[in-house]
């Protein structure tokens, strides 16, 4: 079996299904008619990140209608975050800033629109506290899973600590707050799923570069198919269905009480399906 059989696969079962089947085919319909234009992929995602904010200040309004307005503008903000990817693979101008820039300005539209909601829905404090919380943690380990998983399917190794490198490398050509705030997110997720750390002074200590120890193809695909389960159920544990969930419940005009049921959701599906994995890799696909 050639790399593309499996790395086909692989990527579908890394989508989380909100995004598979509605968010980015609509995104695909937008693309289909800017791609020819001289609109950019940046400039999507700043359209994204607008739509965001605007969603934030409709919630500070506090009432029913400006609840439903926010909730369009949140929607708007979930599928060009999206079309943005598309357009850059679709004109073939995919770059590390954009990427960077697109994460980022995914967390800047998020959480303006939770401190609108925290404004405009002041009884609300706790549940949308907790809902920071655990999106935050769901779309960094989501992040981390979808790279690292991909990585060892695709090409048999765990790409986070040769990330982590490549990070370093160029913050110390080129520093600046961006990078540096990129380096300590990728520490982040290493934390998480190894209970490891390294500070950028540490690092700079270390005098080799990471190695790497692949995988065959044969042990790709079992790895590929031993996976299975667990990217069914990481695929569930991304960011993105809150923020859809919230922007429904906005749309439906019934935020105000959906909101301490969502965040008991999203912090119980969190802790299940973290504690899944580290049980999935430690007993089934590492026997």
């Amino acid at each position: 079996m050639t790399s593309p059989e499996i790395i086909r696969p692989a990527s579908d079962g890394l989508v989380e299904p909100v995004n598979k089947y509605f968010h980015v085919p609509v995104a695909a319909l937008m693309v289909r008619f800017i791609k020819d234009t001289r609109v950019t992929p940046n400039q999507v995602t700043y359209a994204s990140v607008l739509c965001g904010l605007a969603s934030a200040l409709a919630f500070c309004q506090g009432n029913g209608w400006n609840f439903v307005v926010a909730g369009f503008f949140l929607e708007a903000s979930l599928i060009l975050d999206c079309a943005d990817g598309q357009l850059a693979r679709a004109k073939d101008c995919a770059t590390e800033f954009g990427r960077l820039l697109d994460g980022i300005g995914g967390y800047v539209a998020y959480l303006s629109m939770i401190g609108g909601m925290m404004i405009g829905l002041e009884g609300q404090f706790y549940a949308l506290a907790a809902i920071t919380i655990f999106t935050v943690l769901r779309a960094i380990t989501f992040d981390y899973y979808k790279l690292s998983i991909g990585a060892m399917i695709n090409e048999g190794l765990d790409a986070s600590q040769r990330d982590v490198h490549a990070a370093y490398q160029k913050f110390r050509a080129t520093p600046s707050a961006l990078l540096k705030s990129y380096f300590y997110y990728l520490q982040f997720q290493r934390l998480l799923f190894h209970g490891q750390w390294t500070s950028l002074q540490k690092y700079s200590r270390i005098k080799s570069t990471p190695g790497e120890t692949r995988l065959t193809g044969e042990q790709r695909r079992r790895y590929y198919q031993k996976t299975k389960t667990l990217r069914a159920v990481w695929s569930w544990d991304g960011h993105e269905i809150i923020l859809f969930l919230i922007a429904v419940l906005s749309v439906l005009g019934i935020i105000e009480i959906g909101l301490t049921a969502l965040a008991f959701l999203a912090g119980i599906q969190f802790c299940l399906t973290f504690i899944f994995h580290h049980y999935f890799i430690r007993h089934e696909v590492r026997s």
